[in-house]
């Protein structure tokens, strides 16, 4: 299963992280760097793109484009390759191991999880911090590199964070004018995930995480009060309501609408009006 910023946070804190070295890198334009093309790294670690583009190979996974802004973590124990574009690429980049370097053999820290949290202001200023501190020896100056470490750590999660929600949000305003538009089509919860490329699963906790319920029960609710309208309108039948909301079955329609509207559809239909007496 792909990493989210999450799982990150989880693996970050399931043990104390000692920083060992910060460099800010600059990569001449149109190299390929194979320093651990058959040596293996020996540290994860922080890596965010200042300037420039570069693709990073890391042995056994998909290449990975790095841009300002984009960061990238782990990387453990794995063969790389940096195939540099026009322009050149400016990086900075973090090693760290846990306090108890052992717990490297059984870390997830192998693998290389992307995120994109910009390059605020917050965190621009945390890489100067620590690369002015990285040379200078002494306890307290260990201790104040570690804790800027930490706060960048949380500067760019938050700032992935912020991104995700920010698309999700546009995500889901999309979703609900689709299902406004397109209610009286057919509508799965696999198709409309597939309409914004997203999966079925991920799409169904952003809708609810944005609207406070899930996909479908919306585009039901919304397909009931539509059809409620048209038979207070009392300008068609029940069977042309049905599907004209979606539904090409009346009956199951019908079992729908009470369940969700509380009344069967013929009590809402208008009475039809009677000659009074002369």
């Amino acid at each position: 299963m792909e990493k989210t910023y999450e799982n990150v946070a989880e693996q970050l804190i399931s043990r104390p992280l000692i920083l060992h070295s910060v460099h800010k890198t600059f990569l001449q334009a149109e190299g390929r760097y194979e320093g651990h093309k058959n040596r293996r790294t020996t540290k994860p670690a922080l890596l965010i793109a200042l300037q420039g583009e570069a693709v990073f190979h890391f042995g056994g996974s998909e290449p990975s484009s790095l841009t300002p802004g984009r960061a990238q973590i782990g990387g453990y124990n794995r063969t790389l390759e940096i195939e540099v574009m026009p322009g050149g690429f400016e990086y900075c980049i973090i090693h760290f191991t846990p306090v108890r370097e052992e717990q490297l053999a059984d870390s997830d820290l192998r693998d290389t999880v992307m995120l994109e949290p910009g390059l605020t202001t917050e965190v621009r200023e945390l890489i100067e911090q620590l690369c002015r501190l990285s040379p200078i020896p002494g306890h307290v100056e260990q201790l104040e590199k570690q804790t800027l470490f930490y706060r960048l750590l949380h500067a760019v999660l938050q700032g992935e964070r912020a991104r995700l929600n920010a698309r999700g949000s546009s995500v889901v305003e999309q979703a609900v004018a689709h299902i406004h538009n397109q209610y009286g089509s057919s509508m799965t919860l696999e198709e409309l995930a597939a309409t914004f490329e997203l999966k079925p699963k991920y799409f169904s906790y952003l809708f609810h995480k944005f609207t406070g319920i899930r996909p479908i029960p919306y585009l039901i609710q919304y397909r009931m009060n539509r059809a409620q309208e048209l038979l207070l309108s009392g300008q068609a039948s029940i069977r042309e309501i049905a599907s004209r909301v979606g539904y090409d079955d009346p009956y199951y329609f019908s079992r729908l609408f009470k369940k969700y509207m509380g009344v069967a559809p013929n009590s809402l239909r208008p009475a039809r009006r009677r000659k009074s007496p002369s």
